[in-house]
């Protein structure tokens, strides 16, 4: 038969294909498929129909998912909105949280009919990391542009002296900071590898360095952050230390990521302001942009 002479049948936006499928156990389920616009209001009508078994709305998964659909950035994915044999919700109400949220139309397929028993299986499988889109994306360095980026976008979106938080950061946004450093963060990598290794991450000290020398110029930054690997820099070495990695003794010490990343702002800022005298330890309650 050639194939060529016939299109391929596509399913339409009012069209649902009916299938009946073996599933585990020797049981059947009848499977309906769909792909309408799903509008705030259908949405909310949708979500009514919630499973009572089914995990609350995670806010900061649904604000990820309004964001990126407030900003044209959500993508079609073809996962689809999922129905038990009851007719109850099963998989996608943050989805259709966001779209009530974000006020939008988004195209969805829509699955009714699975097992009830079924939902053990939703998102079981290993879930995407940023890196993993970047790398698809052909970005160089994946892991760590991804990494860079996302402490560059965390800073760039300070509020109250801390920086954002992790949970508010989408795949899209960071994406959106890569975009607009992406030939930097490429400069940056490979710099000042071991101070990076001393306070554990790479991208910290990498996004560090494209912050401080956008505020004070790259002949500062390469200097001050020499000093801190090599105490060159008077007094620099032992207080940083002290404040971001290490207590007297030299041991480790457990200190968030992100005050670490504050305390080396801080550091920055004070070698800065007090060229020639030692550093005063810096404070690692907040963190100020430069």
């Amino acid at each position: 038969m050639d194939l060529t002479t016939k299109p391929k049948k596509q399913m339409t936006a009012t069209q649902t294909i009916t299938k009946v499928i073996p599933q585990p156990k020797g049981k059947i389920a009848t499977i309906q498929v769909s792909f309408p616009l799903i509008t705030p209001t259908i949405a909310l009508e949708m979500l009514e129909r919630t499973a009572d078994h089914q995990r609350d709305v995670k806010l900061f998964s649904q604000f990820k998912l309004q964001t990126d659909m407030n900003q044209g950035e959500w993508h079609f994915t073809g996962s689809p909105i999922v129905f038990d044999e009851s007719n109850e919700l099963v998989d996608g109400q943050h989805r259709l949280s966001a779209i009530v949220a974000s006020g939008s139309t988004q195209w969805m397929i829509v699955v009714q009919g699975v097992k009830r028993d079924a939902y053990v299986a939703i998102d079981s499988g290993v879930r995407k990391s940023t890196a993993d889109f970047f790398r698809f994306e052909g970005v160089p360095n994946a892991n760590f542009s991804a990494a860079t980026a996302n402490w560059l976008l965390r800073y760039d979106n300070i509020q109250d002296g801390k920086l954002q938080h992790t949970s508010l950061v989408s795949k899209a946004m960071v994406e959106g900071s890569y975009k607009l450093r992406a030939d930097r963060i490429q400069e940056a990598h490979g710099k000042h590898v071991g101070l990076g290794t001393f306070v554990g991450s790479t991208s910290m000290i990498a996004a560090l360095y494209i912050i401080i020398t956008e505020a004070y110029g790259a002949e500062f930054c390469n200097r001050f952050l020499d000093s801190l690997s090599t105490g060159i820099c008077t007094g620099a070495t032992e207080k940083l230390r002290s404040a971001i990695d290490r207590d007297n003794k030299g041991r480790r010490r457990h200190i968030a990521p992100d005050e670490r990343f504050a305390a080396i702002l801080e550091a920055a800022r004070t070698v800065k302001e007090q060229t020639g005298r030692k550093l005063i330890k810096p404070s690692i309650q907040s963190v100020e942009k430069l």
